[in-house]
């Protein structure tokens, strides 16, 4: 089997394909919660409760449709100014963030070339590992970003 090089599999369409779990939701159907039993935002508010502050970065997050979700939440508590939320994805096909929703950012770009800023609390990926050529450099880079008790 011959593999794809880099450049050309991150462009293949199966990759881009804006259509495929891209909508994946914090909690209730097609989520985190659903496929892993595990709730996003309880984990975070968990962060903040023990150290003020709470961050989540969402590797190949699609639209981002969690992290807008997590950040209405934490906005519905008052707690915006303690919950920093980035979505990394290959095409720019976001969800627009209400204005006053100023706890989440999202980025487009490969992840062939990411480089962490900071470290987080929470990092996710899911469904967007298995079409990276490199899965062990994700991986260890995912975890050397990490906070000393973070999850990956």
């Amino acid at each position: 089997m011959k593999l794809l090089p880099e450049d050309k599999l991150a462009w293949s369409p199966i990759v881009v394909n804006s259509r495929m779990n891209r909508e994946r939701n914090a909690s209730g159907i097609n989520s985190y919660e659903k496929e892993f039993k595990f709730k996003p935002e309880e984990y975070l508010a968990s962060k903040i409760s023990d150290y003020g502050k709470a961050s989540w970065l969402d590797l190949c997050c699609g639209q981002g449709k969690a992290l807008v979700q997590t950040a209405e939440y934490f906005d519905k508590l008052g707690q915006q100014n303690s919950i920093n939320l980035k979505g990394i994805d290959l095409i720019d096909t976001f969800l627009t963030v209400d204005k006053h929703i100023t706890c989440v950012q999202f980025e487009a770009k490969s992840l062939n070339e990411w480089s962490p800023d900071q470290n987080y609390d929470l990092i996710t990926c899911v469904h967007g590992l298995h079409y990276l050529g490199d899965k062990l450099k994700l991986i260890e880079t995912s975890i050397a970003a990490l906070k000393s008790n973070g999850v990956f």
